[in-house]
């Protein structure tokens, strides 16, 4: 089993010299004043068109996202996660392969995700943590960096005052499986591991590398928040 993952120009308003219906023209000194009188309209309603959008803008990137708790089956870890992402599991299999785990989507479909799992000691993929560490630290052939993958050093850190190791790496993806001819895109990834008494914890954010800063705190907070059970 494989487990990870426009405002377009505002027309201006120019004055035709048409003729008035007395048969007379404007004199240019007129149309000048009218010509000013229009333009400095405009150029106050963008002005304040523009400050509308500016603080709209900050305000949606000062929003922090909601968060709601969720604890899995027989307490194996609990945490706070994003309200507003699809969270997806499969219970079925995660019995048969006894890898307790859910997956959070972000917004807008963009290959974001945040991966939360519990590898009971009788997991069918990875004897323990320094499998696990072993084998997503280099890919298939043993290589660190290649065109499709750069793989980062496992390094010890501390997460709510357990020690555990973080990955980071870069996996190059296909829009489509059956050919490499077609576009491609770069994920960039961090994974937390984590030892326990009886198997391990998994903890794993996945973006586009264009976005990962973008919801690198979301992830944060869930990993700030993440109580395991062993």
């Amino acid at each position: 089993m494989t487990r990870p993952p426009t405002l377009g120009r505002r027309p201006v308003f120019v004055p035709l010299l048409l003729n008035r219906i007395d048969g007379t023209v404007p004199s240019p000194d007129s149309t000048r004043k009218r010509d000013g009188q229009a333009g400095g309209r405009v150029k106050k309603l963008s002005v304040f068109f523009l400050s509308f959008l500016f603080l709209a803008g900050m305000a949606a990137k000062d929003a922090k996202p909601k968060f709601r708790p969720y604890s899995m089956d027989k307490n194996y870890f609990s945490c706070q996660i994003p309200a507003d992402w699809e969270l997806q599991r499969d219970e079925e299999e995660d019995s048969d392969y006894k890898i307790y785990e859910i997956t959070l989507l972000g917004p807008n479909a963009d290959k974001t995700s945040i991966n939360i799992s519990y590898y009971s000691g009788e997991n069918a993929d990875f004897k323990d943590h320094k499998e696990f560490i072993a084998r997503n630290t280099q890919d298939g052939t043993g290589r660190k960096q290649s065109d499709i993958g750069k793989y980062g050093e496992a390094k010890p850190l501390t997460l709510n005052g357990r020690k555990a190791f973080g990955i980071s790496r870069e996996l190059k993806e296909y829009a489509s499986l059956e050919t490499k001819t077609a576009s491609s895109y770069w994920l960039k990834e961090k994974l937390i591991v984590m030892s326990a008494k009886d198997g391990f914890y998994v903890l794993s954010y996945s973006a586009k590398k264009e976005n990962y800063g973008k919801y690198l705190p979301v992830f944060n907070s869930v990993a700030k928040s993440f109580k395991p059970l062993y």
